[in-house]
Parts: structure tokens; sequence; C-alpha cells
């Protein structure tokens, strides 16, 4: 296959927020659980060091301060999440890129991307992997590091698909959704 597969794509919030979305979906555990999984290992080891020194820990007292620090973790990974959408707002907002027209070419040899007074070319063998979704593609440069391409960027659906076949060949392929 030696053909060119060309996508435009404008950089804006709503495209950005469906791939940050998806990223999310696939380390959802990660994002919001750490704090209540932090709670519970540190009232763990509370409970078993206060029970083993021969003390008595008041069940109804400890549970009800359980319960508090997880509806408090939680809160605070929704102000997490929060203050991570806020973040690609003003990045968006302050990047010079942001609101451009990006133009990506998916060759044999890897994916070149251009816009206003810029170009890359980025070789297949330096992509980590590649995440299929009902709504686009993440394409991880790095673990977290990724580009969300959409669906709409292409000029038509046989272009995704043959896309799809040439992403899936070409480096660590997983679908979701």
């Amino acid at each position: 296959m030696n053909e060119e597969i060309t996508a435009t794509q404008t950089l804006n919030l709503s495209d950005l927020m469906i791939g940050h979305k998806w990223h999310n979906r696939r380390f959802r555990w990660k994002g919001w659980m750490q704090w209540p999984i932090a709670v519970v290992i540190v009232f763990s080891i509370y409970y078993f060091i206060t029970t083993s020194a021969g003390k008595t820990v008041d069940p109804r007292a400890f549970a009800v301060s359980f319960a508090c620090v997880i509806a408090l973790s939680l809160f605070a990974a929704r102000i997490d999440q929060y203050l991570a959408k806020r973040r690609l707002r003003r990045y968006l907002k302050e990047k010079p890129s942001g609101h451009k027209a990006i133009s990506w070419n998916f060759q044999e040899k890897g994916a070149a991307c251009s816009s206003e007074g810029a170009y890359s070319l980025t070789e297949w063998e330096r992509v980590s992997e590649s995440v299929s979704c009902p709504d686009g593609i993440l394409i991880y440069w790095e673990k977290a590091v990724f580009h969300w391409l959409s669906k709409a960027a292409f000029a038509s659906e046989s272009d995704y698909d043959r896309f799809l076949q040439l992403i899936a060949a070409k480096t660590k392929h997983s679908k979701i959704g």
C-alpha cells in the first residue's frame, strides 16, 4: 500500500473533549478510584494496628469517619477531573495552534502532520499504540500523550477504514466501545 490517506482536523474544545472522554474511559479506575483505594488502605492499616495493640475501635465512629473520608475522596476526584478539563480549555486558548486546521498524511512509512508554518513526520515505530473508538481514534505517541483524530476528519468512511487497517498493521492496536 503506497497510497496516501489524508485527514484534516480543526483543533476545538468539543472534539478534544470527546477524545479525553475515550482516553479517560480506558483508564477509568486510575482516574477517580485512586483516592478511595488509598483511603481504604490507610483505614485498614489503622484498624489493624489499633486492634493488634489490644485497643478497641468504636465501630460506629470508625464507619462514620470512613464514609466521610470516602465521600471527600470522591469529591476530590471529581474536582481533579474538573481541573483537568479546565486546564485543557486554557491550554487550547493559549496555544497558537488552537482553532487552526491541521492536515494529516498517513503513509506506509509514517504520519506527516502540517499546519500553518509547521511540519512533522513521525515514523510508525515511534507510535506506542493506537486505540479505535466509535467516534474516532486515539494515537498514543507515548504512554499518556495522545492525539485524538475524529472520524469527521477523514473525507469518507472508506478513507477512515483504510486508515484503521494501516494503523492496526503498523502499531499495537486495540478497540474500545
